[in-house]
């Protein structure tokens, strides 16, 4: 014990320890942003990637064109659906299949209508009637604003 303390109180050993412990805290910052450029790394090489497939499935129905295997309206209706593709519905996810559900859970709704009712659904949904509702673009203010929750003195 009687070496540790001098080894602390020449000034070296204070020394040595904050030189230490500002080295493993460099090293825990940099880590973190250096995961941080993998990540915007692997999502650039990701967008690249996904960007190449595409060009090749566009390229891959203009080929079966070229080679007969597909008429002239046929690859424009694949070019058009492939630019342009339907967002895809999932029945169970929809409000109008929840509603439907509820209600024959309740027992409002007889099995066969349930079904029939949910086969009306699944029509709209594959014809591409089916409006879905659009998320919503309203943004909610979650910043702190301190009158909100200060106390006022009342006058008397």
């Amino acid at each position: 014990m009687i070496k540790l303390t001098i080894f602390l109180s020449g000034g070296i050993g204070v020394g040595i320890l904050v030189g230490l412990a500002t080295g493993i805290l460099l090293w825990i910052f940099n880590s973190g942003s250096r995961r941080r450029e993998k990540e915007s790394q692997a999502r650039t090489d990701w967008a690249i990637k996904n960007k190449q497939r595409k060009e090749q499935e566009r390229q891959d129905i203009i080929d079966l064109k070229s080679k007969g295997i597909l008429s002239e309206e046929e690859m424009k209706t694949k070019l058009e659906e492939f630019d342009n593709p339907k967002p895809k519905v999932h029945l169970i996810l929809t409000k109008e299949y929840n509603v439907l559900e509820r209600m024959y859970k309740q027992e409002k709704l007889s099995k066969e209508e349930f079904d029939s009712k949910v086969d009306l659904l699944k029509k709209s949904i594959e014809d591409g009637t089916y409006i879905a509702p659009k998320p919503s673009t309203e943004k909610v203010d979650y910043s702190y604003k301190k009158s909100d929750y200060s106390f006022k003195r009342r006058k008397k």
